[in-house]
């Protein structure tokens, strides 16, 4: 959705009444509004697409392979100038972003109806990646698990790793928060939460995580 505004003005010089020396001036813009985002532009002769990629300010956008701008401080770009019921190709700069985010797409091709637009966004996630040592209570004491097979569940979401000698582990593209883990090794069966912390570093180690086990009775 968009809508369309115009000003104009004039201003009269002093000096004689009768002569020719009035000025004027006049401006248009328009005001758009996708994917519950409100951004200003020049005036849209046709189509629109309002291009996101998260937060990320001055990556470059370009339309059909051509530089169309670059994002401002939310992240956003206004291609105002996009033909209508046709392909228009809409790309960002991967050089733009950061090492430390992940790119899912690079490219969308939107057909946009005529006097209204769509709103592309690409889904550029920060990589936050976690590591630590992870041990396992037993009767017979505290143990490192290694070697052994992870599952972590956090709502619909479900992620796998494998830890590695002295119980190591490294997991990455987790979103902060708890996560419930279970881990299965012979004869025996584990669960713990592993709790991931908001951070903006790229790596962060844990402390030592220690799972709760019970043996399993045998078949």
């Amino acid at each position: 959705r968009h809508w369309i505004f115009s000003a104009d003005g004039s201003v009269k010089a002093a000096g004689d009444p009768a002569g020719d020396d009035r000025f004027g001036v006049a401006m248009a813009g328009a005001f758009l509004f996708a994917g519950g985002h409100l951004a200003p532009t020049s005036p849209v002769p046709s189509s629109f697409v309002l291009v996101n990629v998260g937060e990320l300010e001055d990556v470059r956008v370009y339309r059909n392979n051509q530089e169309a701008g670059r994002t401002d401080e939310r992240g956003l770009l206004v291609v105002p100038t996009v033909t209508s019921y046709a392909y228009n190709s809409i790309s960002i700069e991967p050089q733009d972003v950061p090492m430390d985010y992940a790119i899912t797409t690079l490219e969308q091709t939107v057909v946009p109806p005529l006097g209204s637009g769509v709103f592309a966004k690409f889904d550029l996630r920060a990589i936050r990646a976690y590591e630590g040592i992870l041990r396992a209570r037993l009767p017979r004491g505290d143990s490192p698990m290694e070697h052994v097979w992870i599952a972590l569940t956090k709502g619909s979401r479900v992620l796998n790793f494998t830890t590695g000698y002295g119980g190591e582990f490294y997991v990455e593209d987790a979103e902060p928060g708890d996560w419930e883990a279970t881990l299965a090794p012979p004869q025996i069966a584990c669960r713990f939460r592993l709790s991931l912390p908001q951070t903006s570093a790229a790596l962060t180690r844990l402390g030592p995580i220690v799972a709760r086990c019970e043996p399993q009775p045998s078949p």
